[in-house]
């Protein structure tokens, strides 16, 4: 009946069966996800009120992807295009606030990583030798006045060293600390103003 009527109902889309399983669980399994979705020709409000000029957004490009804006006098100006999630800007601010973004239920379930260019990089530390960073291309935070800033988490309490490199090979210590079980370390490397590479890494303190 919709499609016969997707003109007079001003739709672009009905999603249904095998192509709303396309995008979303099947709603056979999971309650949360309905049984029909009928998409609307963009700027088409449907009410019965006279009064009503506008409403919250639907499945439109303009609607589903949006600028996300974050204003810090102490970081450097930069512009990322990776799509990002609304529940990426919790853990974001734990990370800002300098608490852990694993402090968060959902972030340990979900795995929730905070929003590009503030990457923690989170270090497993048990053993001998804690795990490499990881670093994706955005995962230290460039601060306005050159310097360099990050994040270590441990697991259990343990002492470690930071290093920096510029060329992967000769490496220097810049912060020899210990964390606590579930607690992390906000790391800033003073030494990276001026430098065009900068490398890092953990190790156990000796």
């Amino acid at each position: 009946v919709l499609l016969r009527n997707q003109t007079n109902i001003s739709t672009v889309e009905i999603l249904a069966n095998e192509s709303l399983k396309l995008r979303f669980p099947d709603p056979t399994i999971d309650p949360r996800v309905p049984d029909i979705i009928a998409i609307g020709n963009l700027g088409t409000i449907y009410s019965a009120s006279t009064g009503k000029v506008a409403e919250h957004g639907g499945f439109s490009d303009q609607d589903v992807n949006v600028p996300i804006v974050i204003s810090n006098p102490s970081l450097a100006a930069q512009t990322i295009k990776t799509p990002v999630q609304t529940t990426q800007i919790a853990p974001t601010i734990l990370q800002l606030l300098g608490l852990n973004p694993f402090a968060l239920q959902a972030v340990q379930m979900e795995h929730t990583t905070v929003l590009p260019g503030f990457d923690a990089a989170f270090a497993t530390i048990d053993g001998r030798i804690v795990n490499r960073l990881q670093f994706s291309t955005n995962s230290v935070i460039e601060l306005r006045n050159g310097q360099s800033e990050f994040a270590v988490s441990g697991v259990r309490t343990q002492s470690f060293t930071v290093q920096a490199s510029s060329d992967l090979t000769n490496w220097t210590n810049i912060l020899t600390n210990s964390l606590v079980v579930g607690g992390s370390k906000t790391i800033k490397d003073t030494q990276a103003p001026g430098l065009t590479n900068r490398f890092y890494r953990t190790i156990q303190a000796l």
